[in-house]
């Protein structure tokens, strides 16, 4: 058993050390950019075209633009540029995320706390062809969340209340709301974020009851009896990937884990680094995440900073990750709300074929573009 065992772990590291090899990287500059007050959010097709959207500033710190702008994926050519009018705001302003449609035609933008704002874009010319700056939140409503679109179409949204988790459906063509269910009673433990399948209808809670415990719940908060049990490291987030699929994260300090749970079975992944969910991906088979490794406690050296962070890309069911690259996490905070004002700048993980890109923000106001060939 430990002769077969030290044989995978030389295989995993031999295909590991191939996929870092096979990686190619470049940088894409953002106009006007500056993340310290703006995050950039992006969404890919199948067109191979990068949309990226996020708001720019003037030397008083205040905005009322966001930059939205198109780029071919494979060279990192821009292809067009569009600057909208918005709500004007001051200081840093989280967005909510970027979402493209299941037929290309449309890009969804989202700011979710005032002045609020959501927009619809062509993607045929950047042009904003409809926008609300009213919606359906109260101060009730924590860990507001975009989900993006539904199979139906509609734009997805969640929120954590006192009386259960709420999620809401809105017409993309009105942005009026379709659709809206509550848990009535299960409810996200903060700050965790919220876990939701919309096209699945089914959430997972990990609950404040002391349950050590990821527990999937339906829309109208009847128990499915998929759970996902564990014992010994915090959890640090997860991801749902299907109807009876979830991919969770656990560690702290330098150890952690990755638990990939597919209907009451469960595989695991040992690290050697606490795991933190930091990246986009439409493809279920692949996600992102922020791995640190080292940490500062020494009071006149900064205190409890972080000082090595690593990109993990995860490959699931497995779980295995296929490709790491050094990288430092790139955020924003707006407020005294961190449950609904907060912004990774989590990459997005685009998928074609045998290659996977990796679009990540830097701390030079500029994207990362990393292309990653998959061993076959």
């Amino acid at each position: 058993m430990r002769f077969h065992y030290r044989n995978q772990a030389r295989l995993a590291c031999l295909l590991l050390a191939a996929a870092r090899a096979w990686a190619n990287d470049s940088t894409i500059p953002l106009r006007n950019a500056q993340f310290s007050l703006s995050v950039p959010v992006m969404a890919a097709g199948d067109d191979h075209i990068l949309y990226v959207a996020y708001r720019s500033s003037n030397v008083l710190k205040s905005s009322n633009r966001l930059e939205v702008a198109a780029y071919e994926v494979a060279s990192r050519k821009e292809i067009s540029h569009v600057s909208i009018t918005v709500p004007q705001v001051r200081g840093p302003r989280v967005s909510n995320g970027l979402y493209l449609s299941t037929d290309g035609k449309i890009l969804a933008y989202a700011e979710l706390h005032s002045p609020y704002l959501l927009v619809i874009i062509s993607t045929a010319n950047l042009a904003e062809i409809r926008r609300s700056t009213v919606l359906p939140f109260a101060d009730e409503d924590h860990l507001r969340n975009f989900f993006g679109f539904d199979q139906d179409g509609n734009l997805c949204f969640a929120s954590n209340r006192r009386s259960g988790l709420r999620f809401l459906r809105i017409s993309s063509a009105t942005l009026k709301v379709v659709s809206e269910t509550n848990t009535g009673g299960p409810r996200q433990s903060e700050p965790f974020p919220i876990v939701w399948s919309p096209d699945a209808k089914v959430t997972w809670i990990f609950p404040s009851s002391g349950v050590d415990a990821w527990e999937q719940y339906t829309e109208n908060g009847q128990a499915t009896g998929q759970e996902l049990r564990h014992r010994g490291s915090t959890a640090s987030g997860a991801i749902a990937n299907g109807p009876s699929h979830l991919l969770a994260l656990f560690g702290q300090f330098a150890k952690g884990e990755v638990e990939d749970y597919v209907d009451h079975n469960v595989s695991e992944l040992a690290l050697t680094c606490a795991p933190h969910l930091y990246g986009n991906s439409k493809d279920t088979a692949y996600a992102g995440a922020l791995c640190t490794t080292q940490r500062d406690a020494l009071p006149e050296a900064g205190g409890d900073r972080v000082l090595s962070s690593e990109f993990l890309l995860i490959r699931s069911p497995g779980p295995q990750v296929v490709w790491r690259q050094q990288m430092s996490w790139v955020g924003l905070s707006e407020g005294a709300g961190f449950d609904d004002w907060s912004q990774s700048g989590a990459p997005l993980i685009y998928r074609s074929g045998q290659t996977i890109w990796v679009v990540a923000p830097t701390k030079s106001a500029s994207l990362a573009v990393y292309e990653v060939s998959l061993p076959k």
